[in-house]
């Protein structure tokens, strides 16, 4: 009797299988909150140990729930990018003229660089119909979590294409996911051990 092939299952596998479970049951509250509360964006914070099944089930979640996701992975690095940018303009109160050289200068671009976690395409596809998920928070470098950080809890994100001096801009998920692996809390700091619920009274 010919042996049966040996079947290797990956991840993509599981998505497939949808089980309700308490995580599962967590972010459809989260989603009827999102969707009755359009614009807020709420944050859910999901922390478990490694191999708890907190990556298949958000997955398989996203799949039964046909909703538009991006997908942020552990291990993206921040690419130093050059741009234009505009001297800022005198904070001094009230008309005084001015000499050629110092309009000369504020209509000059210089350049100077800065650190992009994000490309612009990413940022454009962002709608209120977007659910972001941040998988394995934990895994990236602290520059990058600072980005992260900024998009959790600001909703904000470095744009290499803005107007604005601190080149960011301001996204509008429906709702924002993020995934740490409870064994390295030790990490965080203190705002982010605060963001995820798990700073010391």
């Amino acid at each position: 009797m010919a042996k049966e092939p040996f079947i290797e299952l990956t991840p993509e596998d599981f998505e497939d299988l949808y089980f309700e479970t308490a995580l599962s049951k967590e972010l459809d509250r989260f989603l009827a909150y999102a969707r009755d509360h359009h614009g807020v964006a709420p944050f859910m914070p999901v922390v478990g140990l490694t191999g708890s099944g907190k990556t298949s089930i958000i997955r398989s979640w996203l799949k039964h729930t046909q909703l538009k996701s991006w997908y942020i992975e552990g291990y993206r690095q921040a690419k130093a990018v050059e741009v234009e940018d505009f001297p800022p303009l005198p904070a001094e109160p009230g008309i005084r003229l001015i000499s050629g050289e110092e309009l000369a200068k504020w209509l000059t671009p210089r350049k100077k660089t800065i650190d992009a976690l994000f490309t612009p395409e990413e940022l454009d596809a962002v709608d209120p119909q977007t659910v972001i998920v941040i998988d394995d928070y934990d895994r990236f470098g602290e520059k990058e979590r600072k980005a992260l950080f900024d998009l959790i809890a600001h909703k904000r994100a470095i744009d290499v294409r803005s107007e604005k001096a601190d080149k960011t801009k301001v996204l509008n998920p429906l709702m924002i996911i993020a995934v740490l692996d409870a064994g390295n809390c030790r990490i965080l700091n203190e705002e982010e051990k605060r963001l995820f619920g798990l700073a010391e009274e």
